[in-house]
């Protein structure tokens, strides 16, 4: 892309300073519209970067978003886990509880065994909660990622097919005016 820009300015330079040393009323008019045409390759070119620049941005913030997508992913899987873990140390933190100090506790066998279950009822109701609410996250499969991929060839396919599209009807559009009355008006002279 660069190359073609300082081709498309060296060539319009070289063109002013044909203009300059050059006259002739029909020369002029060749030369005025063959810097038309160098100037609206010039933007065009400009127009064309922007929009592999576009595709750029496109293309990077997808990545990224995927990236941080897949890290949030992997971090709240983590905490839904973490927060399992804690109901569980919990519950073995109870076998080193003494239930003798316990109101209703003294002389009750069960006592130790009905304190366990209303512990594992609740931290089970608590993790049951949990992952109502919060849930598991599915990881983003390659499918998706394949999915994403093709979107995006897609979208660069659009873009170069619009801008070679461009260039063939510049290409054509550039070359008879001049085809036509270049030979003729130039013998003029």
């Amino acid at each position: 892309v660069i190359r073609v820009k300082w081709s498309l300015h060296a060539r319009e330079e070289i063109i002013f300073e044909l203009s300059e040393h050059l006259s002739g009323r029909i020369t002029q008019e060749i030369l005025s519209k063959v810097r038309k045409s160098t100037r609206e390759m010039i933007e065009e070119q400009e127009a064309v970067r922007d929009r592999l620049f576009t595709v750029q941005d496109v293309m990077q913030n997808t990545v990224r978003a995927w990236l941080q997508d897949k890290s949030i992913r992997i971090t709240h899987n983590l905490t839904v886990f973490g927060g399992a873990g804690l109901v569980l140390s919990i519950i073995t933190g109870l076998f080193g509880i003494n239930l003798d100090g316990i109101p209703g506790g003294q002389n009750t066998p069960y006592a130790f065994a009905v304190f366990s279950g209303i512990l594992l009822l609740l931290g089970m109701a608590l993790v049951g909660f949990g992952m109502l609410y919060f849930g598991l996250k599915k990881p983003i499969t390659e499918e998706q990622v394949e999915v994403r991929k093709m979107e995006l060839q897609d979208l660069v396919k659009t873009f170069q097919h619009a801008a070679e599209t461009h260039a063939q009807f510049q290409n054509v559009n550039s070359r008879h005016p001049f085809q036509s009355q270049g030979d003729d008006n130039i013998l003029e002279n």
